[in-house]
């Protein structure tokens, strides 16, 4: 056959992903760039919906169809769609069921195209699946939860190299990053190590958690084990402050201060990771959402646990330190008492924030905080809008042959944040080639941002904003 066709569907089945998430976890759905194993040896036998893969490596939504239905419905080309070995797509007409006119192939029948089918990575690389005779209409089932995965190119490194500067820090804090909060994968030790070294692999390289995650050893043990030098890696992790009357409880002889408690907490996720310091330690929550939390502490407990940061960073146990889910007025009380005002802050941000929210990160920004954001996809908790936010970057997407989820990640990272979500498959890190312009974000505005009630009502968590 002259100018191999190569043909890549991939199929997310519909128990593939689960949607029951916790409130932290990332929302990977139709159209992201996540792409997860069928467990299917045909085609034929699926009814879910069908994606295709364009030759830039973006993940389109094509439709859905009937069991033993082989049509693909509209995808904007009111076609399936045929990969040329050079990278361009191909239009094949729609049949009838079970067939497909090639219209630009020359053929009459897709079995008839191919002899091997290909898988299109991340980066565009093609990436052979498995070789079948001319009508089997099969993909090999693999066991694996990404079809990047089964390339020898995934070795590769394919990481975009942005990042955050942190006041103070001699290293910025890579851009993209992988966080190990609640995600219900992670409950297996195994499938949590696996997706950490794959995301190193990929050049990944900024880790984040904490004591009440439950990863800590985990995170250390793969860090170690990595072959990488530390010092290319930026691993931050959280002092639980919501809990602090357990972890300093008076056991000594005379008793310890706050402040050295909150040092000694520092010591025990060292200790519990195997390493010799973090690159940044935050402390969790600020006093309003601990309360929130049902585990108050006053506005000077917490000056005397930022201390103990300031204290622990003296002692090169940690790099930078900053807080979580901590407001404006909070922050500058640490400052007034303390003359240290944290290199980082982390909050949730996505388009859709309240107004005060998006204020609140950029004035971390203009004192030269640098910003981390969580919970970029997790759409599953913004309530009754949640599918028009995703419609509506769905549709800016089309504009740049991304993803709805690539077009969230570019909005965030347009805001020189840093962004950490839970990156399994290291979909997040390849570079996306395009910035959401004015028009974009006129586009995503068509749908309402959320109010400041809603953390508190429906996320169970303040906007640090609001507060």
């Amino acid at each position: 056959m002259r100018g191999l066709l190569v043909f890549l569907q991939c199929v997310i089945a519909t128990h593939a992903v689960s949607h029951d998430r916790g409130r932290y976890e990332d929302q990977y759905e139709e159209g992201d760039a996540e792409v997860q194993d069928t467990g299917h040896t045909s085609m034929a036998s699926l009814m879910t919906e069908e994606v295709a893969v364009g030759a830039a490596g973006e993940v389109m939504h094509v439709g859905r169809h009937e069991e033993g239905d082989m049509g693909v419905q509209d995808t904007g080309h009111t076609s399936m769609v045929v990969v040329s070995a050079d990278g361009d797509v191909l239009h094949v007409r729609r049949q009838d069921e079970g067939r497909y006119g090639g219209a630009n192939a020359g053929h009459t029948q897709m079995p008839s195209l191919v002899t091997e089918e290909v898988a299109l990575g991340a980066a565009g690389a093609f990436m052979h699946v498995r070789r079948h005779e001319e009508g089997d209409m099969g993909i090999e089932h693999t066991s694996h939860t990404s079809m990047a995965s089964l390339s020898p190119e995934s070795n590769t490194p394919t990481s975009c190299k942005d990042t955050v500067p942190v006041e103070g820090s001699e290293t910025p804090m890579p851009a993209r990053g992988f966080i190990t909060c609640c995600n219900k994968a992670f409950t297996d030790d195994d499938k949590l190590e696996g997706g950490l070294k794959h995301f190193i692999s990929q050049g990944g390289r900024l880790i984040d958690t904490a004591p009440d995650y439950w990863q800590e050893a985990t995170v250390g043990k793969v860090v170690s084990s990595s072959g990488v030098e530390r010092s290319e890696f930026w691993i931050s992790s959280k002092v639980d402050t919501d809990g602090w009357a357990k972890w300093c409880a008076q056991t000594a002889a005379p008793p310890l201060s706050l402040m050295e408690c909150t040092v000694n907490k520092v010591k025990d996720t060292l200790s519990v990771m195997g390493l010799d310091y973090v690159d940044s330690m935050l402390l969790h929550f600020g006093p309003a959402e601990a309360g929130f939390q049902g585990s108050p502490f006053t506005p000077e407990q917490h000056v005397h646990m930022w201390e103990g940061l300031i204290q622990a960073k003296s002692q090169n146990l940690v790099r930078n330190i900053g807080v979580c889910l901590t407001s404006e007025s909070e922050i500058q009380h640490l400052f007034k008492e303390t003359a240290v005002m944290p290199a980082i802050v982390m909050t949730w941000l996505n388009p859709w924030m309240p107004d005060k929210q998006k204020d609140y990160v950029k004035w971390a920004q203009d004192e030269g905080i640098a910003v981390v954001i969580y919970d970029l996809f997790n759409f599953a908790d913004m309530g009754k809008n949640g599918d028009a936010m995703k419609l509506k970057a769905t549709a800016v997407g089309a504009r740049h042959d991304a993803t709805w989820g690539q077009v969230v990640l570019q909005w965030a990272l347009d805001r020189g944040v840093s962004v950490v979500t839970s990156m399994m498959t290291a979909q997040d890190l390849p570079c996306l080639g395009f910035t959401v312009s004015p028009e974009d974000e006129q586009l995503l505005a068509k749908v309402d941002s959320v109010l400041c009630s809603f953390g508190r009502d429906v996320a169970h968590q303040l906007f640090p904003g609001c507060v």
